[in-house]
């Protein structure tokens, strides 16, 4: 199974997929070569690409870090971690782009995936947010990105946050909760036990930064607590991840890479 934003879909031209934990495909619908088959995989990443009506070679993929470095894709980087993780980008957990039919992406499980595309289809952009890039701030820096490298306003974009370990069930240490307290406040933060709300924290984050609150749309669903979703948390056998990916229409050019 594939889950399409649908705010993104209405309202952009880009084309964007999220990916489920599925026992009918093969590895369980893991997308992450660092478990399980490789072959099984690849298998898998093919099958979202194609969903969007693109081939596995036009998907790039970073090194994710849970940091919050945001690299901008061009179309000589076409193909860059989608056979091999050999050749992934250097360290980073967010894309843009804004090369027709280069699909960019990251995978999660338990962490947020923030799929964001501006509504004249200019670019596009995949983010992963876990506690620590949510505390360094990488949902509000994806938005300064679309501003700093295309000139897009924060009012011109709409994000997708996909579905994440939820409030209810992100249990963390007095370490985690005192870092996101000192730098974002208390709004997003429980007690009895300390749980922090990764989906809130990005959505105010990219709020804060200019995104209008209506142009973004925060999945349900916790990963922890359905199987439909691959979660590190609940120590899945086999381990696996999902993986988002957005696009904007068009095929990019094949043949050697070649930077533009």
């Amino acid at each position: 199974m594939t889950l399409f934003p649908a705010l993104l879909r209405e309202l952009t031209p880009a084309r964007a997929a999220f990916s489920e934990r599925d026992p009918d495909l093969p590895g369980m619908g893991n997308a992450s070569l660092a478990f399980g088959s490789k072959e099984e995989a690849l298998c898998v990443r093919a099958g979202i690409l194609s969903q969007i009506g693109l081939d596995l070679e036009a998907l790039v993929l970073a090194e994710q870090v849970h940091g919050d470095v945001i690299h901008r894709a061009r179309f000589g980087d076409r193909g860059r971690g989608s056979l091999s993780q050999a050749d992934r980008l250097p360290p980073g957990d967010g894309l843009v782009t804004d090369v027709p039919g280069l699909a960019v992406g990251v995978l999660v499980a338990d962490c947020c995936c923030i799929l964001v595309a501006d509504r004249g289809g200019r670019a596009v952009g995949a983010f992963h947010s876990g506690w620590r890039g949510t505390v360094a701030g990488i949902a509000a820096r994806a938005v300064e990105t679309f501003e700093r490298e295309f000139k897009i306003l924060p009012d011109e974009l709409m994000a997708w946050i996909s579905p994440a370990i939820s409030v209810r069930n992100y249990t963390v240490g007095a370490e985690v909760w005192n870092a996101v307290r000192e730098r974002w406040g208390t709004d997003r933060l429980r007690e009895d036990p300390l749980r922090v709300d990764l989906a809130g924290l990005c959505r105010d984050q990219m709020v804060q930064a200019g995104l209008p609150a209506a142009a973004i749309e925060v999945c349900d669903g916790c990963t922890l607590e359905s199987p439909r979703w691959f979660s590190h948390r609940r120590g899945d056998l086999p381990e696996g991840r999902m993986l988002g990916v957005i696009a904007l229409p068009g095929v990019a050019p094949t043949g050697s890479r070649r930077g533009t």
